[in-house]
């Protein structure tokens, strides 16, 4: 035939082969490379997800330790409330007593 004619008769062994042998390997090539660098960002990802981890556990305590040291301000908030409502009492009755001290005395 005329084709075969054209590519010579070296060319008449291979005109049944694949006329795309080399795009497999190509192909295998560029899948097996793509794999590798999708394998790496994975890697990459699982590691920064694992310092966020940490970092989730560690902002988890010091919120835990936060929230201990609040609960124990306000036991101490509340005690002080008392402490002073009751000075405050007191210095009432005081004032009402030196209020009625100078009454008695300017009246003599």
């Amino acid at each position: 035939t005329l084709l075969e004619e054209s590519l010579g008769s070296s060319s008449r062994s291979n005109i049944g082969a694949n006329p795309y042998r080399d795009v497999p390997s190509d192909n295998q090539r560029f899948i097996e490379n793509d794999s590798g660098q999708q394998a790496i960002l994975m890697r990459e990802q699982d590691d920064q997800l694992e310092g966020i981890s940490v970092t989730l556990v560690n902002m988890k305590e010091t919120a835990s330790t936060m929230h201990q040291e609040i609960d124990d301000q306000v036991i101490l908030l509340e005690e002080m409330e008392s402490h002073v409502d009751h000075t405050s009492d007191r210095l009432k009755k005081a004032m009402k007593k030196v209020v009625y001290i100078l009454k008695k005395e300017e009246g003599t």
